[in-house]
């Protein structure tokens, strides 16, 4: 019995490792500056990102050109181990089969999100779309099949509030606060996470914000940014929320 467990531990960590290559991809066409179109080929050598040509070995886990080695997208392996840890806490968070379905979806949008927030400031809305409405759909499903209509209402109404809320705090602050990208995340996260309850939503809000706080303070301290530099904040709602997943697991 043993064996067979590990067996189809391997199954399904080999079934979702086949599905980075396209997430790398999302990550490599994307990462660009606002105004700019989608990239199509290597910063280093001008290979294009087809699978005839040696850029498209920065699909797999090195996420290198194979022609002039330049890294393209993510991190070497980084990507596939969160989305390895992510779609399992978000698995074993889930109280139900499309819950889980929506929670795993959501991290498969969020973790490029988080690369490309990092490189270039910006959280397209292809992916940040895309999250919503894969939560929204499996939420759905989960409602109709369990009954759980009251969790469904709950999950909305969380995104349209903090989606609100957010929305008036980045008018009033500002580009230096957050940005509609960050809006946009935020009430796929809240739609996500209103299943569990408001006080699950504000406890992602909570850890995201403390996050960037601590790392920002440290940042200051270092010089390593002044007062006023622009902070990503994609990656710390994408952490807080896999934290608040860890913590339902």
């Amino acid at each position: 019995m043993g064996d067979t467990l590990v067996t189809r531990r391997t199954t399904r960590s080999a079934m979702l490792l086949a599905v980075t290559p396209g997430l790398r991809w999302l990550v490599a066409r994307l990462a660009v500056e606002p105004g700019e179109p989608a990239r199509t080929g290597c910063d280093g050598c001008g290979s294009p990102l087809r699978p005839e040509s040696p850029a498209w070995s920065a699909l797999w886990p090195a996420g290198r050109c194979g022609g002039c080695g330049h890294s393209l997208g993510a991190p070497a392996y980084l990507l596939e181990i969160l989305i390895l840890m992510g779609v399992t806490i978000a698995v074993l968070a889930a109280p139900s089969i499309p819950i889980a379905i929506g929670a795993a979806w959501w991290v498969l949008c969020a973790v490029p999100l988080l690369f490309i927030d990092l490189r270039v400031h910006r959280l397209p809305d292809v992916l940040t779309g895309a999250a919503l409405a894969g939560v929204l759909l499996m939420e759905t499903v989960a409602a109709a099949t369990g009954g759980a209509w009251p969790a469904l209402g709950r999950s909305v109404l969380c995104a349209l509030v903090y989606g609100a809320a957010l929305l008036v705090f980045a008018l009033i602050l500002g580009p230096r606060g957050l940005g509609l990208g960050d809006v946009k995340l935020f009430v796929s996260i809240a739609a996500l996470f209103g299943w569990w309850g408001w006080s699950t939503v504000f406890g992602v809000l909570f850890l995201s914000f403390l996050a960037s706080g601590v790392v920002a303070a440290g940042l200051l301290i270092s010089r390593r940014v002044r007062r006023g530099s622009h902070i990503a904040m994609g990656p710390y709602l994408v952490g807080g929320s896999l934290a608040m997943l860890a913590l339902l697991a």
